[in-house]
């Protein structure tokens, strides 16, 4: 299955809906995906919805890694949100948590994204 990406214009919050594999076809994927869109649109936020993947490895984590720098970039934050049990174990092992927010709910990732994007703006 491939990545699919939605956006909410009002807000400028992609969400990406990641396949069951995160795994070297989606690392390639995924980067360029964000890099297209980071470029040609405000991205306040992107959320990752991962209610779908059953396996990562390192590749999909690096995805992630790449895209959260992508997106910080482009002045946004980025949020993972509905990962599995063991997926999540796997995030939290890597420490991807104490960089992004990892929530259990696209409306917690809304949140999350949105308070991040706001206290970014008045950072000095």
């Amino acid at each position: 299955m491939e990545i699919r990406i939605d956006r909410d214009a009002s807000q400028d919050v992609f969400v990406v809906h990641c396949p069951e594999q995160m795994d070297w076809n989606v690392r390639d994927d995924l980067a360029a995906q964000v890099r297209g869109f980071a470029g040609q649109s405000a991205v306040r936020g992107l959320i990752v919805d991962m209610e779908r993947v059953r396996f990562i490895n390192s590749a999909g984590i690096g995805a992630l890694f790449t895209t959260l720098k992508y997106v910080r970039e482009s002045g946004g934050s980025m949020a993972v949100a509905r990962a599995g049990a063991p997926i999540r174990r796997l995030l939290d092992t890597v420490n991807l948590g104490r960089l992004i927010p990892i929530v259990s709910s696209l409306s917690e990732a809304r949140q999350a994204v949105g308070a991040e994007a706001k206290d970014a703006r008045f950072e000095t």
